[in-house]
């Protein structure tokens, strides 16, 4: 965004520091938060030069700046909502890249799947970047509608659950890892199986309504895209079902 929808005034310019918004005044150390929102921007302005080129390093900058800024500012704000944004394109860049690797090394049909704990890194950072556009645009805005549409595409990758599988991944391919500098992208694992592709259904559908809010008419082509995904869930979720009938137990 390019302005916050909060902002502190300049502590040099009074006594009392305020909210630029709503005149609330701030309690704690407002210079050690001026600080931090100086070095967020200097760490988004960084990233965002190195994203094309460097997008590992421009990573590195989101991973360590977004935890720092979170423990002064709300996420609705300037440069965090910016740098979340980044972080989350730069780890879904991250899962395509992979991807690309893997079915370098495939043979036959299969399809490759990603460690699923990799995968929920970019579900958590794109939870996160939805939360706060849910409360900064009003409640069918586009913006919205894609976020939820970029949380359900997500959940509906096929993952591989078996850590194993990130090691191999790692020194096979040299994709990327989960990163430990950024606990609260794993705080809350998203379900697998069976839960995991209703949650994307779910999210789904909440995002082509939102989609044909947002854009108007059926949604425009990310809205057509959605559906697409829908209906591969759908029939994936068929296959499910017959599965765990076979071993005795009817899923509903």
């Amino acid at each position: 965004l390019a302005k916050p929808a909060h902002a502190l005034v300049d502590p040099k310019a009074t006594s009392e520091p305020r909210c630029s918004s709503c005149g609330s005044p701030y309690v704690g150390d407002v210079g050690e938060i001026w600080d931090a929102v100086r070095l967020g921007v200097e760490a988004l302005e960084k990233a965002d030069e190195l994203e094309l080129e460097e997008p590992t390093a421009a990573l590195k900058y989101t991973s360590n700046m977004i935890p720092l800024l979170l423990r002064h500012i709300p996420p609705t704000s300037y440069p965090l909502l910016a740098l979340c944004r980044l972080h989350q394109n730069l780890l879904i860049s991250e899962l395509s890249d992979a991807v690309g690797k893997i079915e370098e090394g495939l043979t036959g049909s299969s399809a490759p799947r990603l460690p699923k704990v990799q995968v929920d890194q970019a579900c958590a950072a794109v939870s996160r970047s939805l939360a706060a556009v849910t409360q900064v645009f009003p409640e069918g805005h586009p913006v919205r509608a894609v976020a939820l549409a970029e949380l359900g595409k997500l959940l509906s990758i096929d993952v591989d659950e078996d850590a194993r599988e990130l090691e191999r991944l790692q020194l096979d391919t040299g994709a990327g890892s989960p990163r430990k500098d950024t606990p609260i992208e794993s705080s809350n694992p998203f379900p697998a199986g069976a839960d995991r592709l209703m949650l994307a259904r779910t999210t789904l559908l909440q995002a082509r309504e939102a989609l044909r809010r947002g854009f108007g008419g059926n949604g425009g082509e990310v809205a057509r895209n959605v559906e697409e995904t829908i209906r591969n869930i759908e029939k994936e979720w068929v296959g499910w079902k017959k599965v765990v009938q076979q071993g005795g137990v009817l899923v509903e």
